[in-house]
């Protein structure tokens, strides 16, 4: 199969981004399944915020997995906007792991 862009040239239906001019006239095909997969990673964003907070490892990886899937259809303002929120996240998860070291090696011999 010959590459093209980033999708593959064959006679299965393309998917294309919400919003492409490629898509007009064209129901029920890629950006439904495309706005259908934003959706379902921003609600399994909510339900990690409320399963494990706001702050958690898990939702720096929601966080992740809705970038990429931005990335995977180029809609770079949505990526860079939630890679900063990812970062925030990092840095936090960073910040709290310096403090745990310290507080342990800081603490009374056994």
């Amino acid at each position: 199969r010959e590459m093209c862009g980033t999708a593959c040239d064959t006679d299965e239906p393309k998917l294309h981004s919400p919003g492409d001019p490629a898509q007009a006239g064209d129901k029920g095909s890629g950006t439904a399944i495309w706005e259908a997969l934003f959706q379902m990673r921003m609600r399994a964003m909510a339900l990690v915020r409320l399963n494990s907070g706001s702050n958690s490892l898990a939702m720096l990886q929601a966080v992740v997995d809705l970038s990429r899937s931005y990335a995977s259809q180029a809609l770079w303002p949505q990526v860079a906007t939630h890679l900063a929120r990812g970062n925030q996240l990092l840095k936090l998860a960073e910040r709290e792991l310096k403090l745990d070291g310290n507080a342990h090696a800081s603490g009374p011999a056994k």
